[in-house]
């Protein structure tokens, strides 16, 4: 959702409206995803708006392909 919303931010609200799921729920896993550096918050004012970090999520699909897929002898493809 955030991806295709581009550079647009979208609060944690109209994310678990759009999605249908519970707050906390929402609020775990939009925290794992800005550890992991994929998403990032920014306060306006009483609430925190999030946005995708295109730059962190094209490493990880360029990481992707070069470091898990392997062959059936385990040599890198």
């Amino acid at each position: 959702m955030l991806v295709t919303a581009g550079p647009v931010c979208m609060s944690a609200g109209a994310i678990a409206e759009a999605l249908g799921l519970p707050s906390l729920t929402l609020s775990y896993h939009l925290k794992e995803l800005s550890y992991a550096g994929l998403i990032e918050g920014h306060s306006q004012g009483r609430r925190v708006v999030y946005s995708a970090n295109y730059s962190n999520m094209h490493a990880l699909v360029d990481f992707l392909p070069e470091k898990l897929l392997c062959d059936s002898t385990g040599v890198e493809a």
